[in-house]
């Protein structure tokens, strides 16, 4: 049977409307597994974040906590005050004073160089997981400013240049706060123990944010 003009024309019309709705869905399929592709190479992505920030979020702390925690002995050690360039202390009032102030400084900037990596990394931290990991850093600072007014009141209290009257009232002052500082093993710490509560919600967030 003769294919005629008319014929061969439906037929490639037919031909070219196939041909159409298979590139169609063609494109269809591709842009469904190029966007299904797009969205696993994002979610690898904020996996990769989330477990980098955490890590270092977890070291961060870690090292605040060994800095803070060795920070809360009462007596300053010789080996505190005896950089290089130190004055050489003596034993009359003002001396004594002094190299207490000097030691009680220096703790404190220690453990705030490691408290000020922590919060710098709270702030990447809070863009990717909201307001959770903010409130538990705006804890442990509330613990660690409570531990520098205690501080700035004792020295206050035994500074000789204050007079009698006011060194009586910081005095009473700080018998009005908790102790900060933790004088025997074994004796019952109920600043450090809410620290280390503080700290352990951290630490325990940021452990869930770390993936394999």
């Amino acid at each position: 049977m003769a294919i005629t003009d008319a014929d061969w024309s439906l037929t490639k019309d037919v031909f070219t409307v196939v041909g159409t709705v298979f590139a169609a869905i063609g494109v269809t399929v591709a842009s469904y597994v190029g966007l299904s592709g797009l969205k696993t190479w994002r979610r690898q992505i904020r996996g990769n974040n989330d477990h980098e920030l955490s890590r270092r979020m977890l070291v961060e702390s870690y090292r605040f906590k060994k800095s803070f925690f060795n920070a809360r002995g009462p007596a300053i050690y010789p080996k505190e005050v005896r950089e290089h360039g130190d004055p050489v202390f003596g034993s009359n009032p003002v001396d004594r004073f002094n190299r207490q102030k000097l030691g009680f400084q220096r703790r404190i900037e220690s453990f705030n160089k490691e408290f000020a990596a922590l919060s710098a990394s709270m702030f990447e931290a809070e863009a990717l997981w909201g307001q959770s990991i903010v409130r538990c850093i705006r804890y442990v600072e509330l613990l660690k400013d409570e531990y520098e007014d205690y501080i700035s009141l004792k020295l206050l209290a035994i500074d000789p240049e204050e007079n009698e009257e006011d060194r009586h009232d910081y005095q009473v002052f700080l018998g009005e706060r908790r102790a900060v500082l933790k004088s025997r093993v074994g004796d019952a710490d109920e600043f450090g123990d809410e620290m280390q509560r503080a700290l352990g919600s951290l630490e325990s967030l940021l452990k869930t944010k770390l993936v394999s």
